[in-house]
């Protein structure tokens, strides 16, 4: 199978990362997920593999703070993801409300690929 790009999924929540993950790699995405944004970040930052995408939970805010740093280092296909609706206010990042139909998120994930 060919591989149709690289994910970076941080997501703190083991059931939603879990189903992220096979979701993805079942669409044919090489993922490589982080148990913590800190991680993630830092992989991010040291790691020769750069993703087409990456994906972070809100986390209490922290997800945010992940994606402005990513946006300081030059990259943009950030998608953050977020089970609460007070927090779909992101400055201008791409959020993605869960729970999320798996078509549906493939679709987001395909269009930032694109990008």
């Amino acid at each position: 199978m060919t591989i149709r790009g690289t994910i970076f999924l941080a997501e703190e929540d083991s059931s939603v990362r879990n189903l992220f993950a096979r979701i993805l790699t079942d669409a044919g995405y090489l993922v490589i997920h982080f148990v913590s944004h800190q991680v993630a970040l830092e992989s991010f930052l040291n790691l020769e593999i750069k993703p087409n995408v990456f994906i972070v939970n809100w986390g209490n805010g922290s997800g945010l703070e992940v994606a402005k740093a990513l946006r300081e280092e030059g990259f943009h296909s950030i998608i953050i993801t977020t089970g609460r609706v007070e927090e779909l206010s992101a400055e201008n990042f791409l959020l993605v409300r869960k729970p999320i139909r798996a078509d549906d998120f493939l679709k987001i994930v395909g269009e930032m690929m694109e990008r």
